[in-house]
């Protein structure tokens, strides 16, 4: 099955301004009140590049091992470093997280206790952000098999299975910080992978604009009534059909930028600031908030006790400490990726797939 390219040079752009956006919504709730659905973003990217990359190898040889092999690379050094230095960082500042999920949250299982309607064991409150991690690892444990076993033509009906799933599980009233309770973006970037796949001529490409633009309208005015009701009522609303809402709101926009990748109407998001921005996202995801939270700590035990200093250098370490990670960490150890390439089916010669930065970046923040 013909697929669109895995990278979307626009893609960087949208995985900093998302990253940007959860940074607003930890450092100004009452302002960036809907900055917590740019996770939704994150999971709609992913759900699209994961998606694409399957469908364009799942029947190459060694396919599985190669797949499991790059996301981990993606995924795994930053988040297991951000989480050692949280847990060093909690124990140095005395403040008190307890620790007792720590183990969960070292094998991506922190909400396996609310599947059965449990409490989960607490943790360093600052990692919080790792369950949209949690959730696209559990995610990529079973769309490859299931993709690979049933075929490209699976995705729409799996997808759909997964909303309904998501539905039900938020109406029953399981929290939404899980796989099943959170799968809208997921599965709506699945579908936006097929859909742009197949969109191989000019009808159907002009059918799917209609489609993004009239669905891009009616979910954009619902997060607009949404709004006004938040001002009057500052508590989560509708939690049913809320989640929903952004992902399809952020589906449409993002099929938009698919189809038009390239136009010089999207030139600003080829601007090498924000490109460079979707590079360090997934570090910035993970680790703003231990730096917004421990560093005003440790700045006024060294004597630093002006309000406007802290301020200032913590709003420079947050952008500071992914680029740090990016350089030392994230681009050298992407670079294993080349040892092994997904493979073109029937040969045992490597694909020249590009790589893309997510989410797919968690919350992210894998790529592929």
């Amino acid at each position: 099955m013909p697929t669109r390219p895995t990278h979307i040079p626009e893609h960087d752009a949208i995985r900093g301004l998302a990253a940007l956006g959860v940074v607003l919504f930890y450092a100004f709730p009452f302002t960036f009140f809907h900055g917590w659905s740019f996770v939704d973003l994150f999971f709609v990217l992913s759900g699209y590049l994961i998606t694409t990359i399957i469908l364009e190898h799942a029947q190459a040889p060694g396919f599985m091992r190669a797949f499991y092999y790059r996301r981990a690379l993606r995924i795994w050094p930053v988040y297991y470093l951000t989480l050692v230095g949280v847990c060093l960082a909690n124990a140095l500042s005395r403040t008190g997280f307890p620790m007792d999920a720590w183990l969960q949250h070292a094998t991506f299982t922190q909400n396996v206790q609310q599947y059965w309607f449990g409490t989960k064991p607490l943790f360093v409150s600052t990692f919080g952000p790792s369950w949209s991690v949690a959730v696209e690892e559990q995610f990529y444990l079973f769309w490859p098999l299931a993709l690979r076993l049933f075929g490209g033509r699976a995705v729409v009906p799996l997808a759909l299975g997964l909303l309904g799933l998501g539905l039900l599980g938020r109406a029953i009233g399981w929290h939404y910080d899980m796989l099943v309770s959170r799968p809208d973006g997921l599965a709506l970037g699945s579908v936006l992978a097929i859909a742009c796949a197949e969109a191989r001529d000019v009808a159907r490409r002009q059918m799917l604009r209609r489609w993004f633009v009239w669905g891009g309208a009616a979910a954009g005015a619902y997060v607009l009534v949404l709004s006004y009701v938040f001002w009057r009522n500052p508590e989560p609303q509708w939690k049913v059909v809320t989640f929903l809402a952004f992902a399809v709101l952020y589906a449409c926009v993002l099929g938009g930028i698919i189809l038009h990748t390239g136009h010089r109407r999207l030139s600003v998001l080829r601007f090498r600031g924000l490109t460079y921005l979707g590079l360090i996202s997934y570090s910035l995801y993970l680790t703003h908030l231990p730096v917004m939270t421990y560093l005003p700590t440790f700045l006024r035990r060294f004597g630093v006790t002006s309000p406007s200093v802290q301020v200032m250098a913590t709003w420079i370490a947050i952008f500071c400490v992914p680029v740090v990670l990016y350089v030392c960490v994230e681009r050298p150890i992407l670079r294993l990726k080349d040892r092994v390439p997904y493979r073109a089916p029937g040969s045992h010669a490597p694909t020249a797939t590009a790589s893309a930065g997510v989410y797919a970046q968690p919350a992210g923040a894998a790529a592929e």
